[in-house]
């Protein structure tokens, strides 16, 4: 999917060299995943973002929009958090907004925004809203980006942390 997803990217872009990037949402029955083919494919990374809790260092890549965007520039940020299943939630001052990406179902690994609590949000597993191995939230959210590689050292941790979130150097 992934190869011919790019193919109709490249076909969109050869057709109006203004634009400045595409967006693509790819659905399946088994995940929501988000594809994104834009500054990335042309050498430009998405921003990354460092999280820290504890003695743990995570680094996430952010994905494109307006919601990661205004989460990206409220950084940096530091946040108590709450346990709820494998996930982690905290009250934040990012002025992020509901928009079209809206959604309860994420992979472990994902963050998001959670608009009705203005929460961030950190998914390592299933919530109690579950109903198989994937998180989902209480309702619908803003996917901020995913975590570069394993988030199990979260399951180690108590049922409140304290995480500080900054812009990577």
């Amino acid at each position: 999917i992934h190869a011919d997803v790019a193919k109709l990217v490249d076909a969109a872009d050869s057709k109006s060299a203004a634009r400045k990037g595409v967006s693509v949402r790819v659905r399946s029955s088994a995940f929501h995943r988000v594809c994104v083919f834009n500054e990335r494919e042309r050498g430009n990374p998405m921003p990354t973002i460092t999280i820290q809790i504890g003695n743990q260092t995570y680094e996430a890549d952010l994905y494109d929009g307006k919601g990661p965007t205004a989460f990206y520039n409220s950084l940096p940020q530091e946040i108590r958090m709450s346990r709820w299943g494998d996930e982690f939630y905290g009250s934040c001052s990012a002025p992020v907004k509901e928009d079209s990406t809206l959604r309860d179902l994420y992979e472990v690994g994902e963050i998001a925004f959670w608009p009705p609590g203005n929460a961030f949000c950190i998914f390592f597993g299933p919530t109690p809203a579950s109903s198989d191995s994937r998180p989902r939230m209480a309702s619908p959210g803003v996917p901020l980006g995913k975590i570069k590689g394993d988030t199990s050292g979260l399951r180690q941790l108590g049922s409140s942390v304290k995480a500080s979130i900054k812009k990577k150097e």
